[in-house]
């Protein structure tokens, strides 16, 4: 019913505001903006495969969102309608609602907000309220936000409110913040620039336990401290987020506090090489407006993975899943690109890329009753949880043709990252990727990969190519099979068009069960077979 009342308003809607736009010159002043996306999948049974009919064959995702602004006002709503929600996702999210609305008054100095916002502290450690739709995430939070500016160098933001729980709210009575960064150094002379700052961040939860545990906390307080600089090609950033004893669900109820640090480098040479180094340390960092779920969009902060976020369809069988609990370990990128008319890089230039990250568990010791654990400050435990070594090389040969080759090496600990009676997987992984151009308005892409293992589901490979047209017509086809295994093959054929601000795609595939990830925030999507449509529009 939902969609039946969206799309033709939301069509007229721009139908009418294009015209007026044209005719009248209030329109100047008074700016309308939003757009409508609307996922839906029609799904068959293949007992074959494993794959059974959900309780309903059609399923949709369904945004539409409204903004208006005017000079230093604006407004919002957004419309999400789940009908029922796509195979994948939480079943939290159900039915069709008024999830967003927000005023907001902003000049040079001063934002305040009253209604539904986003924010991120920091590096989003201790604090992030963010919208990800790929992974079914909208932790929003109801109520107000301020954020002030009283000079250049001096940055506050402050809010309270109550986070959103897929319809509804969660029962957290209270979250509130306030972050604040100072600019020691801002030096900006010729072609020299020197930058320094700080900053702080404050976060506390009010909750109502209902869990019968002795000196269980009815509050929750985190802070966080971090630093900033940057001279010239130099740049390097550190935060620390000490979190107070939380005891939850997912954690087993233990009275632990919590702490991340998180370290961050990277260089850029005019000689064409650039290198980046992350380190990051969790303990017990799991934080949520609901004590009792294990749902990613009650949580109130955010911890990527801190690796190589791959695209193609073997490398993302195995993604890293960012263990809260306990995790030590970084990442090391290093690029060079090869100068045009040198011995490497030939007519057009070329690049080499080294990616490395690995993670392991703390070194721990198990402390009696309900304390947890102890942990050595930056010591690695034996566990291993996961290793990843790339190496690519990027390069245009002709005029007409350009491609990457890539090595990967992988350790995943299934165990430990997805749970469940699994073992270790250790898999190395060859790709190559081409761009032919055609014709001045016609390419074609063509991927071949290849994941080579003696463990879990055994060897894989995968096919891909998708034809381009200029006027933003495409077709493509991808199949991706465990030929050792279950000999299942996973196929994906389908259509799209892009036009300025318009996607439109229809596919039929047989998806792949297991974990499907963004920057590291993992959820699980079950096999299924059917069709998918997309319609998605910005104005």
């Amino acid at each position: 019913m939902l969609k039946k009342i969206i799309l033709p308003l939301s069509l007229l809607f721009l139908q009418q505001y294009a015209a007026a736009q044209n005719k009248n010159p209030w329109y100047a002043l008074h700016h309308f903006s939003g757009g409508i996306e609307s996922n839906n999948q029609y799904y068959f049974e293949n007992k074959k495969s494993g794959i059974l009919l959900p309780e309903k064959r059609f399923a949709s995702n369904t945004y539409l969102n409204l903004n208006y602004q005017y000079q230093h006002l604006e407004a919002g709503i957004q419309l999400e309608g789940y009908n029922p929600v796509l195979q994948g996702y939480p079943t939290g999210y159900d039915g069709n609602q008024l999830v967003h609305g927000f005023i907001r008054y902003k000049s040079k100095y001063a934002e305040i907000t009253a209604g539904t916002f986003y924010d991120q502290f920091g590096a989003g450690i201790v604090f992030r309220a963010y919208e990800e739709r790929q992974l079914g995430i909208d932790n929003a939070i109801l109520g107000g936000h301020l954020k002030l500016i009283p000079v250049k160098a001096i940055r506050f933001k402050a809010f309270a409110g109550r986070q959103r729980n897929f319809m509804d709210l969660s029962p957290a009575r209270l979250i509130a913040g306030a972050d604040a960064e100072f600019d020691i150094i801002a030096i900006e002379k010729d072609n020299n620039q020197t930058h320094l700052n700080i900053g702080g961040s404050y976060v506390y939860k009010k909750q109502e336990v209902t869990v019968p545990l002795p000196n269980f906390p009815d509050h929750i307080t985190a802070l966080a401290a971090r630093i900033n600089f940057s001279r010239n090609n130099y740049s390097a950033s550190a935060e620390y987020v000490n979190k107070s004893i939380e005891p939850d669900f997912q954690n087993k109820y233990i009275y632990k506090k919590g702490a991340a640090f998180l370290l961050n480098q990277s260089y850029s040479s005019s000689k064409g090489w650039g290198i980046n180094i992350s380190l990051r340390r969790l303990e017990n960092m799991d934080f949520k407006s609901n004590y009792v779920s294990t749902e990613s969009v009650t949580s109130l902060n955010y911890l990527p993975a801190l690796t190589k976020q791959h695209s193609y369809l073997v490398s993302n069988i195995y993604p890293h899943n960012t263990q809260w609990l306990q995790e030590i370990g970084g990442q090391l990128d290093i690029n060079y690109h090869f100068a045009k008319n040198s011995p490497i890089g030939g007519a057009y230039g070329a690049k080499f890329i080294l990616n490395a990250a690995l993670y392991n568990a703390l070194d721990t010791t198990r402390l009696s009753g309900n304390q947890g654990f102890s942990s050595k400050a930056l010591s690695f435990g034996k566990e291993k949880y996961f290793r990843d070594i790339n190496l690519s090389f990027e390069k245009r040969w002709t005029a007409k043709v350009k491609g990457s080759f890539s090595y990967q090496h992988l350790f995943y600990n299934k165990a430990a990252l997805q749970g469940g009676p699994y073992g270790s997987v250790d898999a190395n992984i060859l790709i190559a990727d081409f761009l032919f151009k055609i014709k001045e308005e016609q390419s074609l892409r063509t991927e071949i990969q290849h994941l080579f293992t003696k463990d879990d589901e055994k060897n894989w490979y995968a096919l891909l190519a998708e034809y381009s047209f200029s006027n933003g017509l495409s077709f493509y086809a991808s199949n991706l099979s465990n030929y050792q295994s279950k000999k299942i093959n996973y196929f994906n054929v389908g259509s799209a068009y892009n036009h300025n601000s318009l996607r439109l795609s229809l596919g039929y595939a047989k998806q792949r069960g297991g974990l499907v990830c963004v920057g590291g925030v993992c959820r699980f999507v079950p096999t299924y077979l059917g069709f998918t449509g997309t319609l998605a529009y910005n104005f």
